[in-house]
């Protein structure tokens, strides 16, 4: 991908972050570009390529896929109106920031100076992309399996508070 190979720093921290997300990525590649923000990229004349985006494009999909399996085995009772609402909530950018949170994101992505300056690392919307992002690193190192095991593991306090009705609201469907 790019120089990171050589940035021992970089590695650990990214060792660090696998064992906190219980994934080991044998392509860390993948990892790395999920955890570089476009700011980043264009500052050290990275490939377009070479930022998060088009892995966000793909573990949003990747996302979804995987929620409505996981409702469809679980909610055995539930109509397709119920599920549609669950899986909103649950990939909804609301419920994506607090898991990003949780797993503390911020704290490994590569950001501009200019996103670090303006407090990047908490940007809701930063921490939201990079989520999706990982789920796509996931997906293409590990196989839909493995993006499997990481959601239900990572989404899986939301999902019960979203079956007892305390998750977060709906705002697309009220």
């Amino acid at each position: 991908m790019y120089l990171f190979k050589k940035d021992k720093d970089r590695l650990k921290k990214l060792k660090i972050f696998e064992r906190s997300i219980g994934y080991g990525f044998r392509n860390k590649a993948l990892l790395n570009q999920a955890l570089t923000h476009k700011s980043y990229a264009n500052e050290k004349s990275l490939e377009r390529s070479s930022d998060n985006e088009r892995l966000e494009f793909l573990g949003d999909s990747v996302l979804g896929l995987i929620m409505s399996h996981i409702l469809y085995n679980e909610c055995q009772g539930e109509d397709e109106g119920v599920l549609t609402r669950y899986k909103s909530q649950l990939v909804s950018g609301e419920t994506l920031g607090r898991i990003a949170k949780e797993l503390e994101i911020g704290e490994y992505i590569l950001l501009g100076r200019g996103e670090e300056a303006s407090g990047g690392r908490k940007h809701a919307s930063n921490l939201m992309c990079a989520m999706e992002a990982i789920i796509g690193a996931i997906f293409l190192d590990g196989g839909l399996r493995a993006a499997h095991i990481f959601i239900n593991r990572a989404f899986r306090p939301e999902m019960q508070l979203v079956k007892e009705g305390r998750g977060s609201k709906d705002y697309k469907s009220i």
